[in-house]
């Protein structure tokens, strides 16, 4: 499976807003079917945090991924602004996409990147 950028790199994040970030997973240039996968993104500040830790952006399909075309791998991952209103300094997240094989339950790192948000100046709900 060929690993995507999360997100383009010159796309500026901030506090509060909501980020839609949009992919597709492909295996030798070829698009990749997503049917019969469970998918997890997950964002840390610090790396070794459980995935239940404090600040941990966790999304799962339903909770905020939609699998936009199975057939073509194609994502939508949504950080609500709840997921990010809580920062008070600029702050990196290391993040990655996940998937699993629901029926040999092999488990792959499709995408691993970093998400810098920034303060914003509204902070409007």
């Amino acid at each position: 499976m060929q690993i995507f950028t999360l997100p383009p790199p010159d796309r500026k994040l901030f506090r509060g807003d909501t980020i839609v970030l949009e992919a597709a997973v492909s295996q030798a240039k070829k698009a990749f079917s997503l049917t019969g996968y469970t998918i997890w993104f997950t964002a840390k500040p610090d790396i070794g945090n459980p995935d239940s830790g404090s600040g941990v952006i966790q999304k799962t399909v339903g909770t905020g991924i939609t699998v936009i075309d199975a057939a073509d791998g194609k994502i939508r991952i949504v950080i609500s602004p709840s997921d990010t209103a809580g920062i008070n300094k600029t702050t990196t997240y290391q993040c990655d996409v996940q998937v699993k094989n629901t029926s040999t339950g092999e488990i792959s790192t499709v995408a691993r990147g970093a998400i810098t948000v920034d303060l914003d100046v509204t902070q409007a709900s």
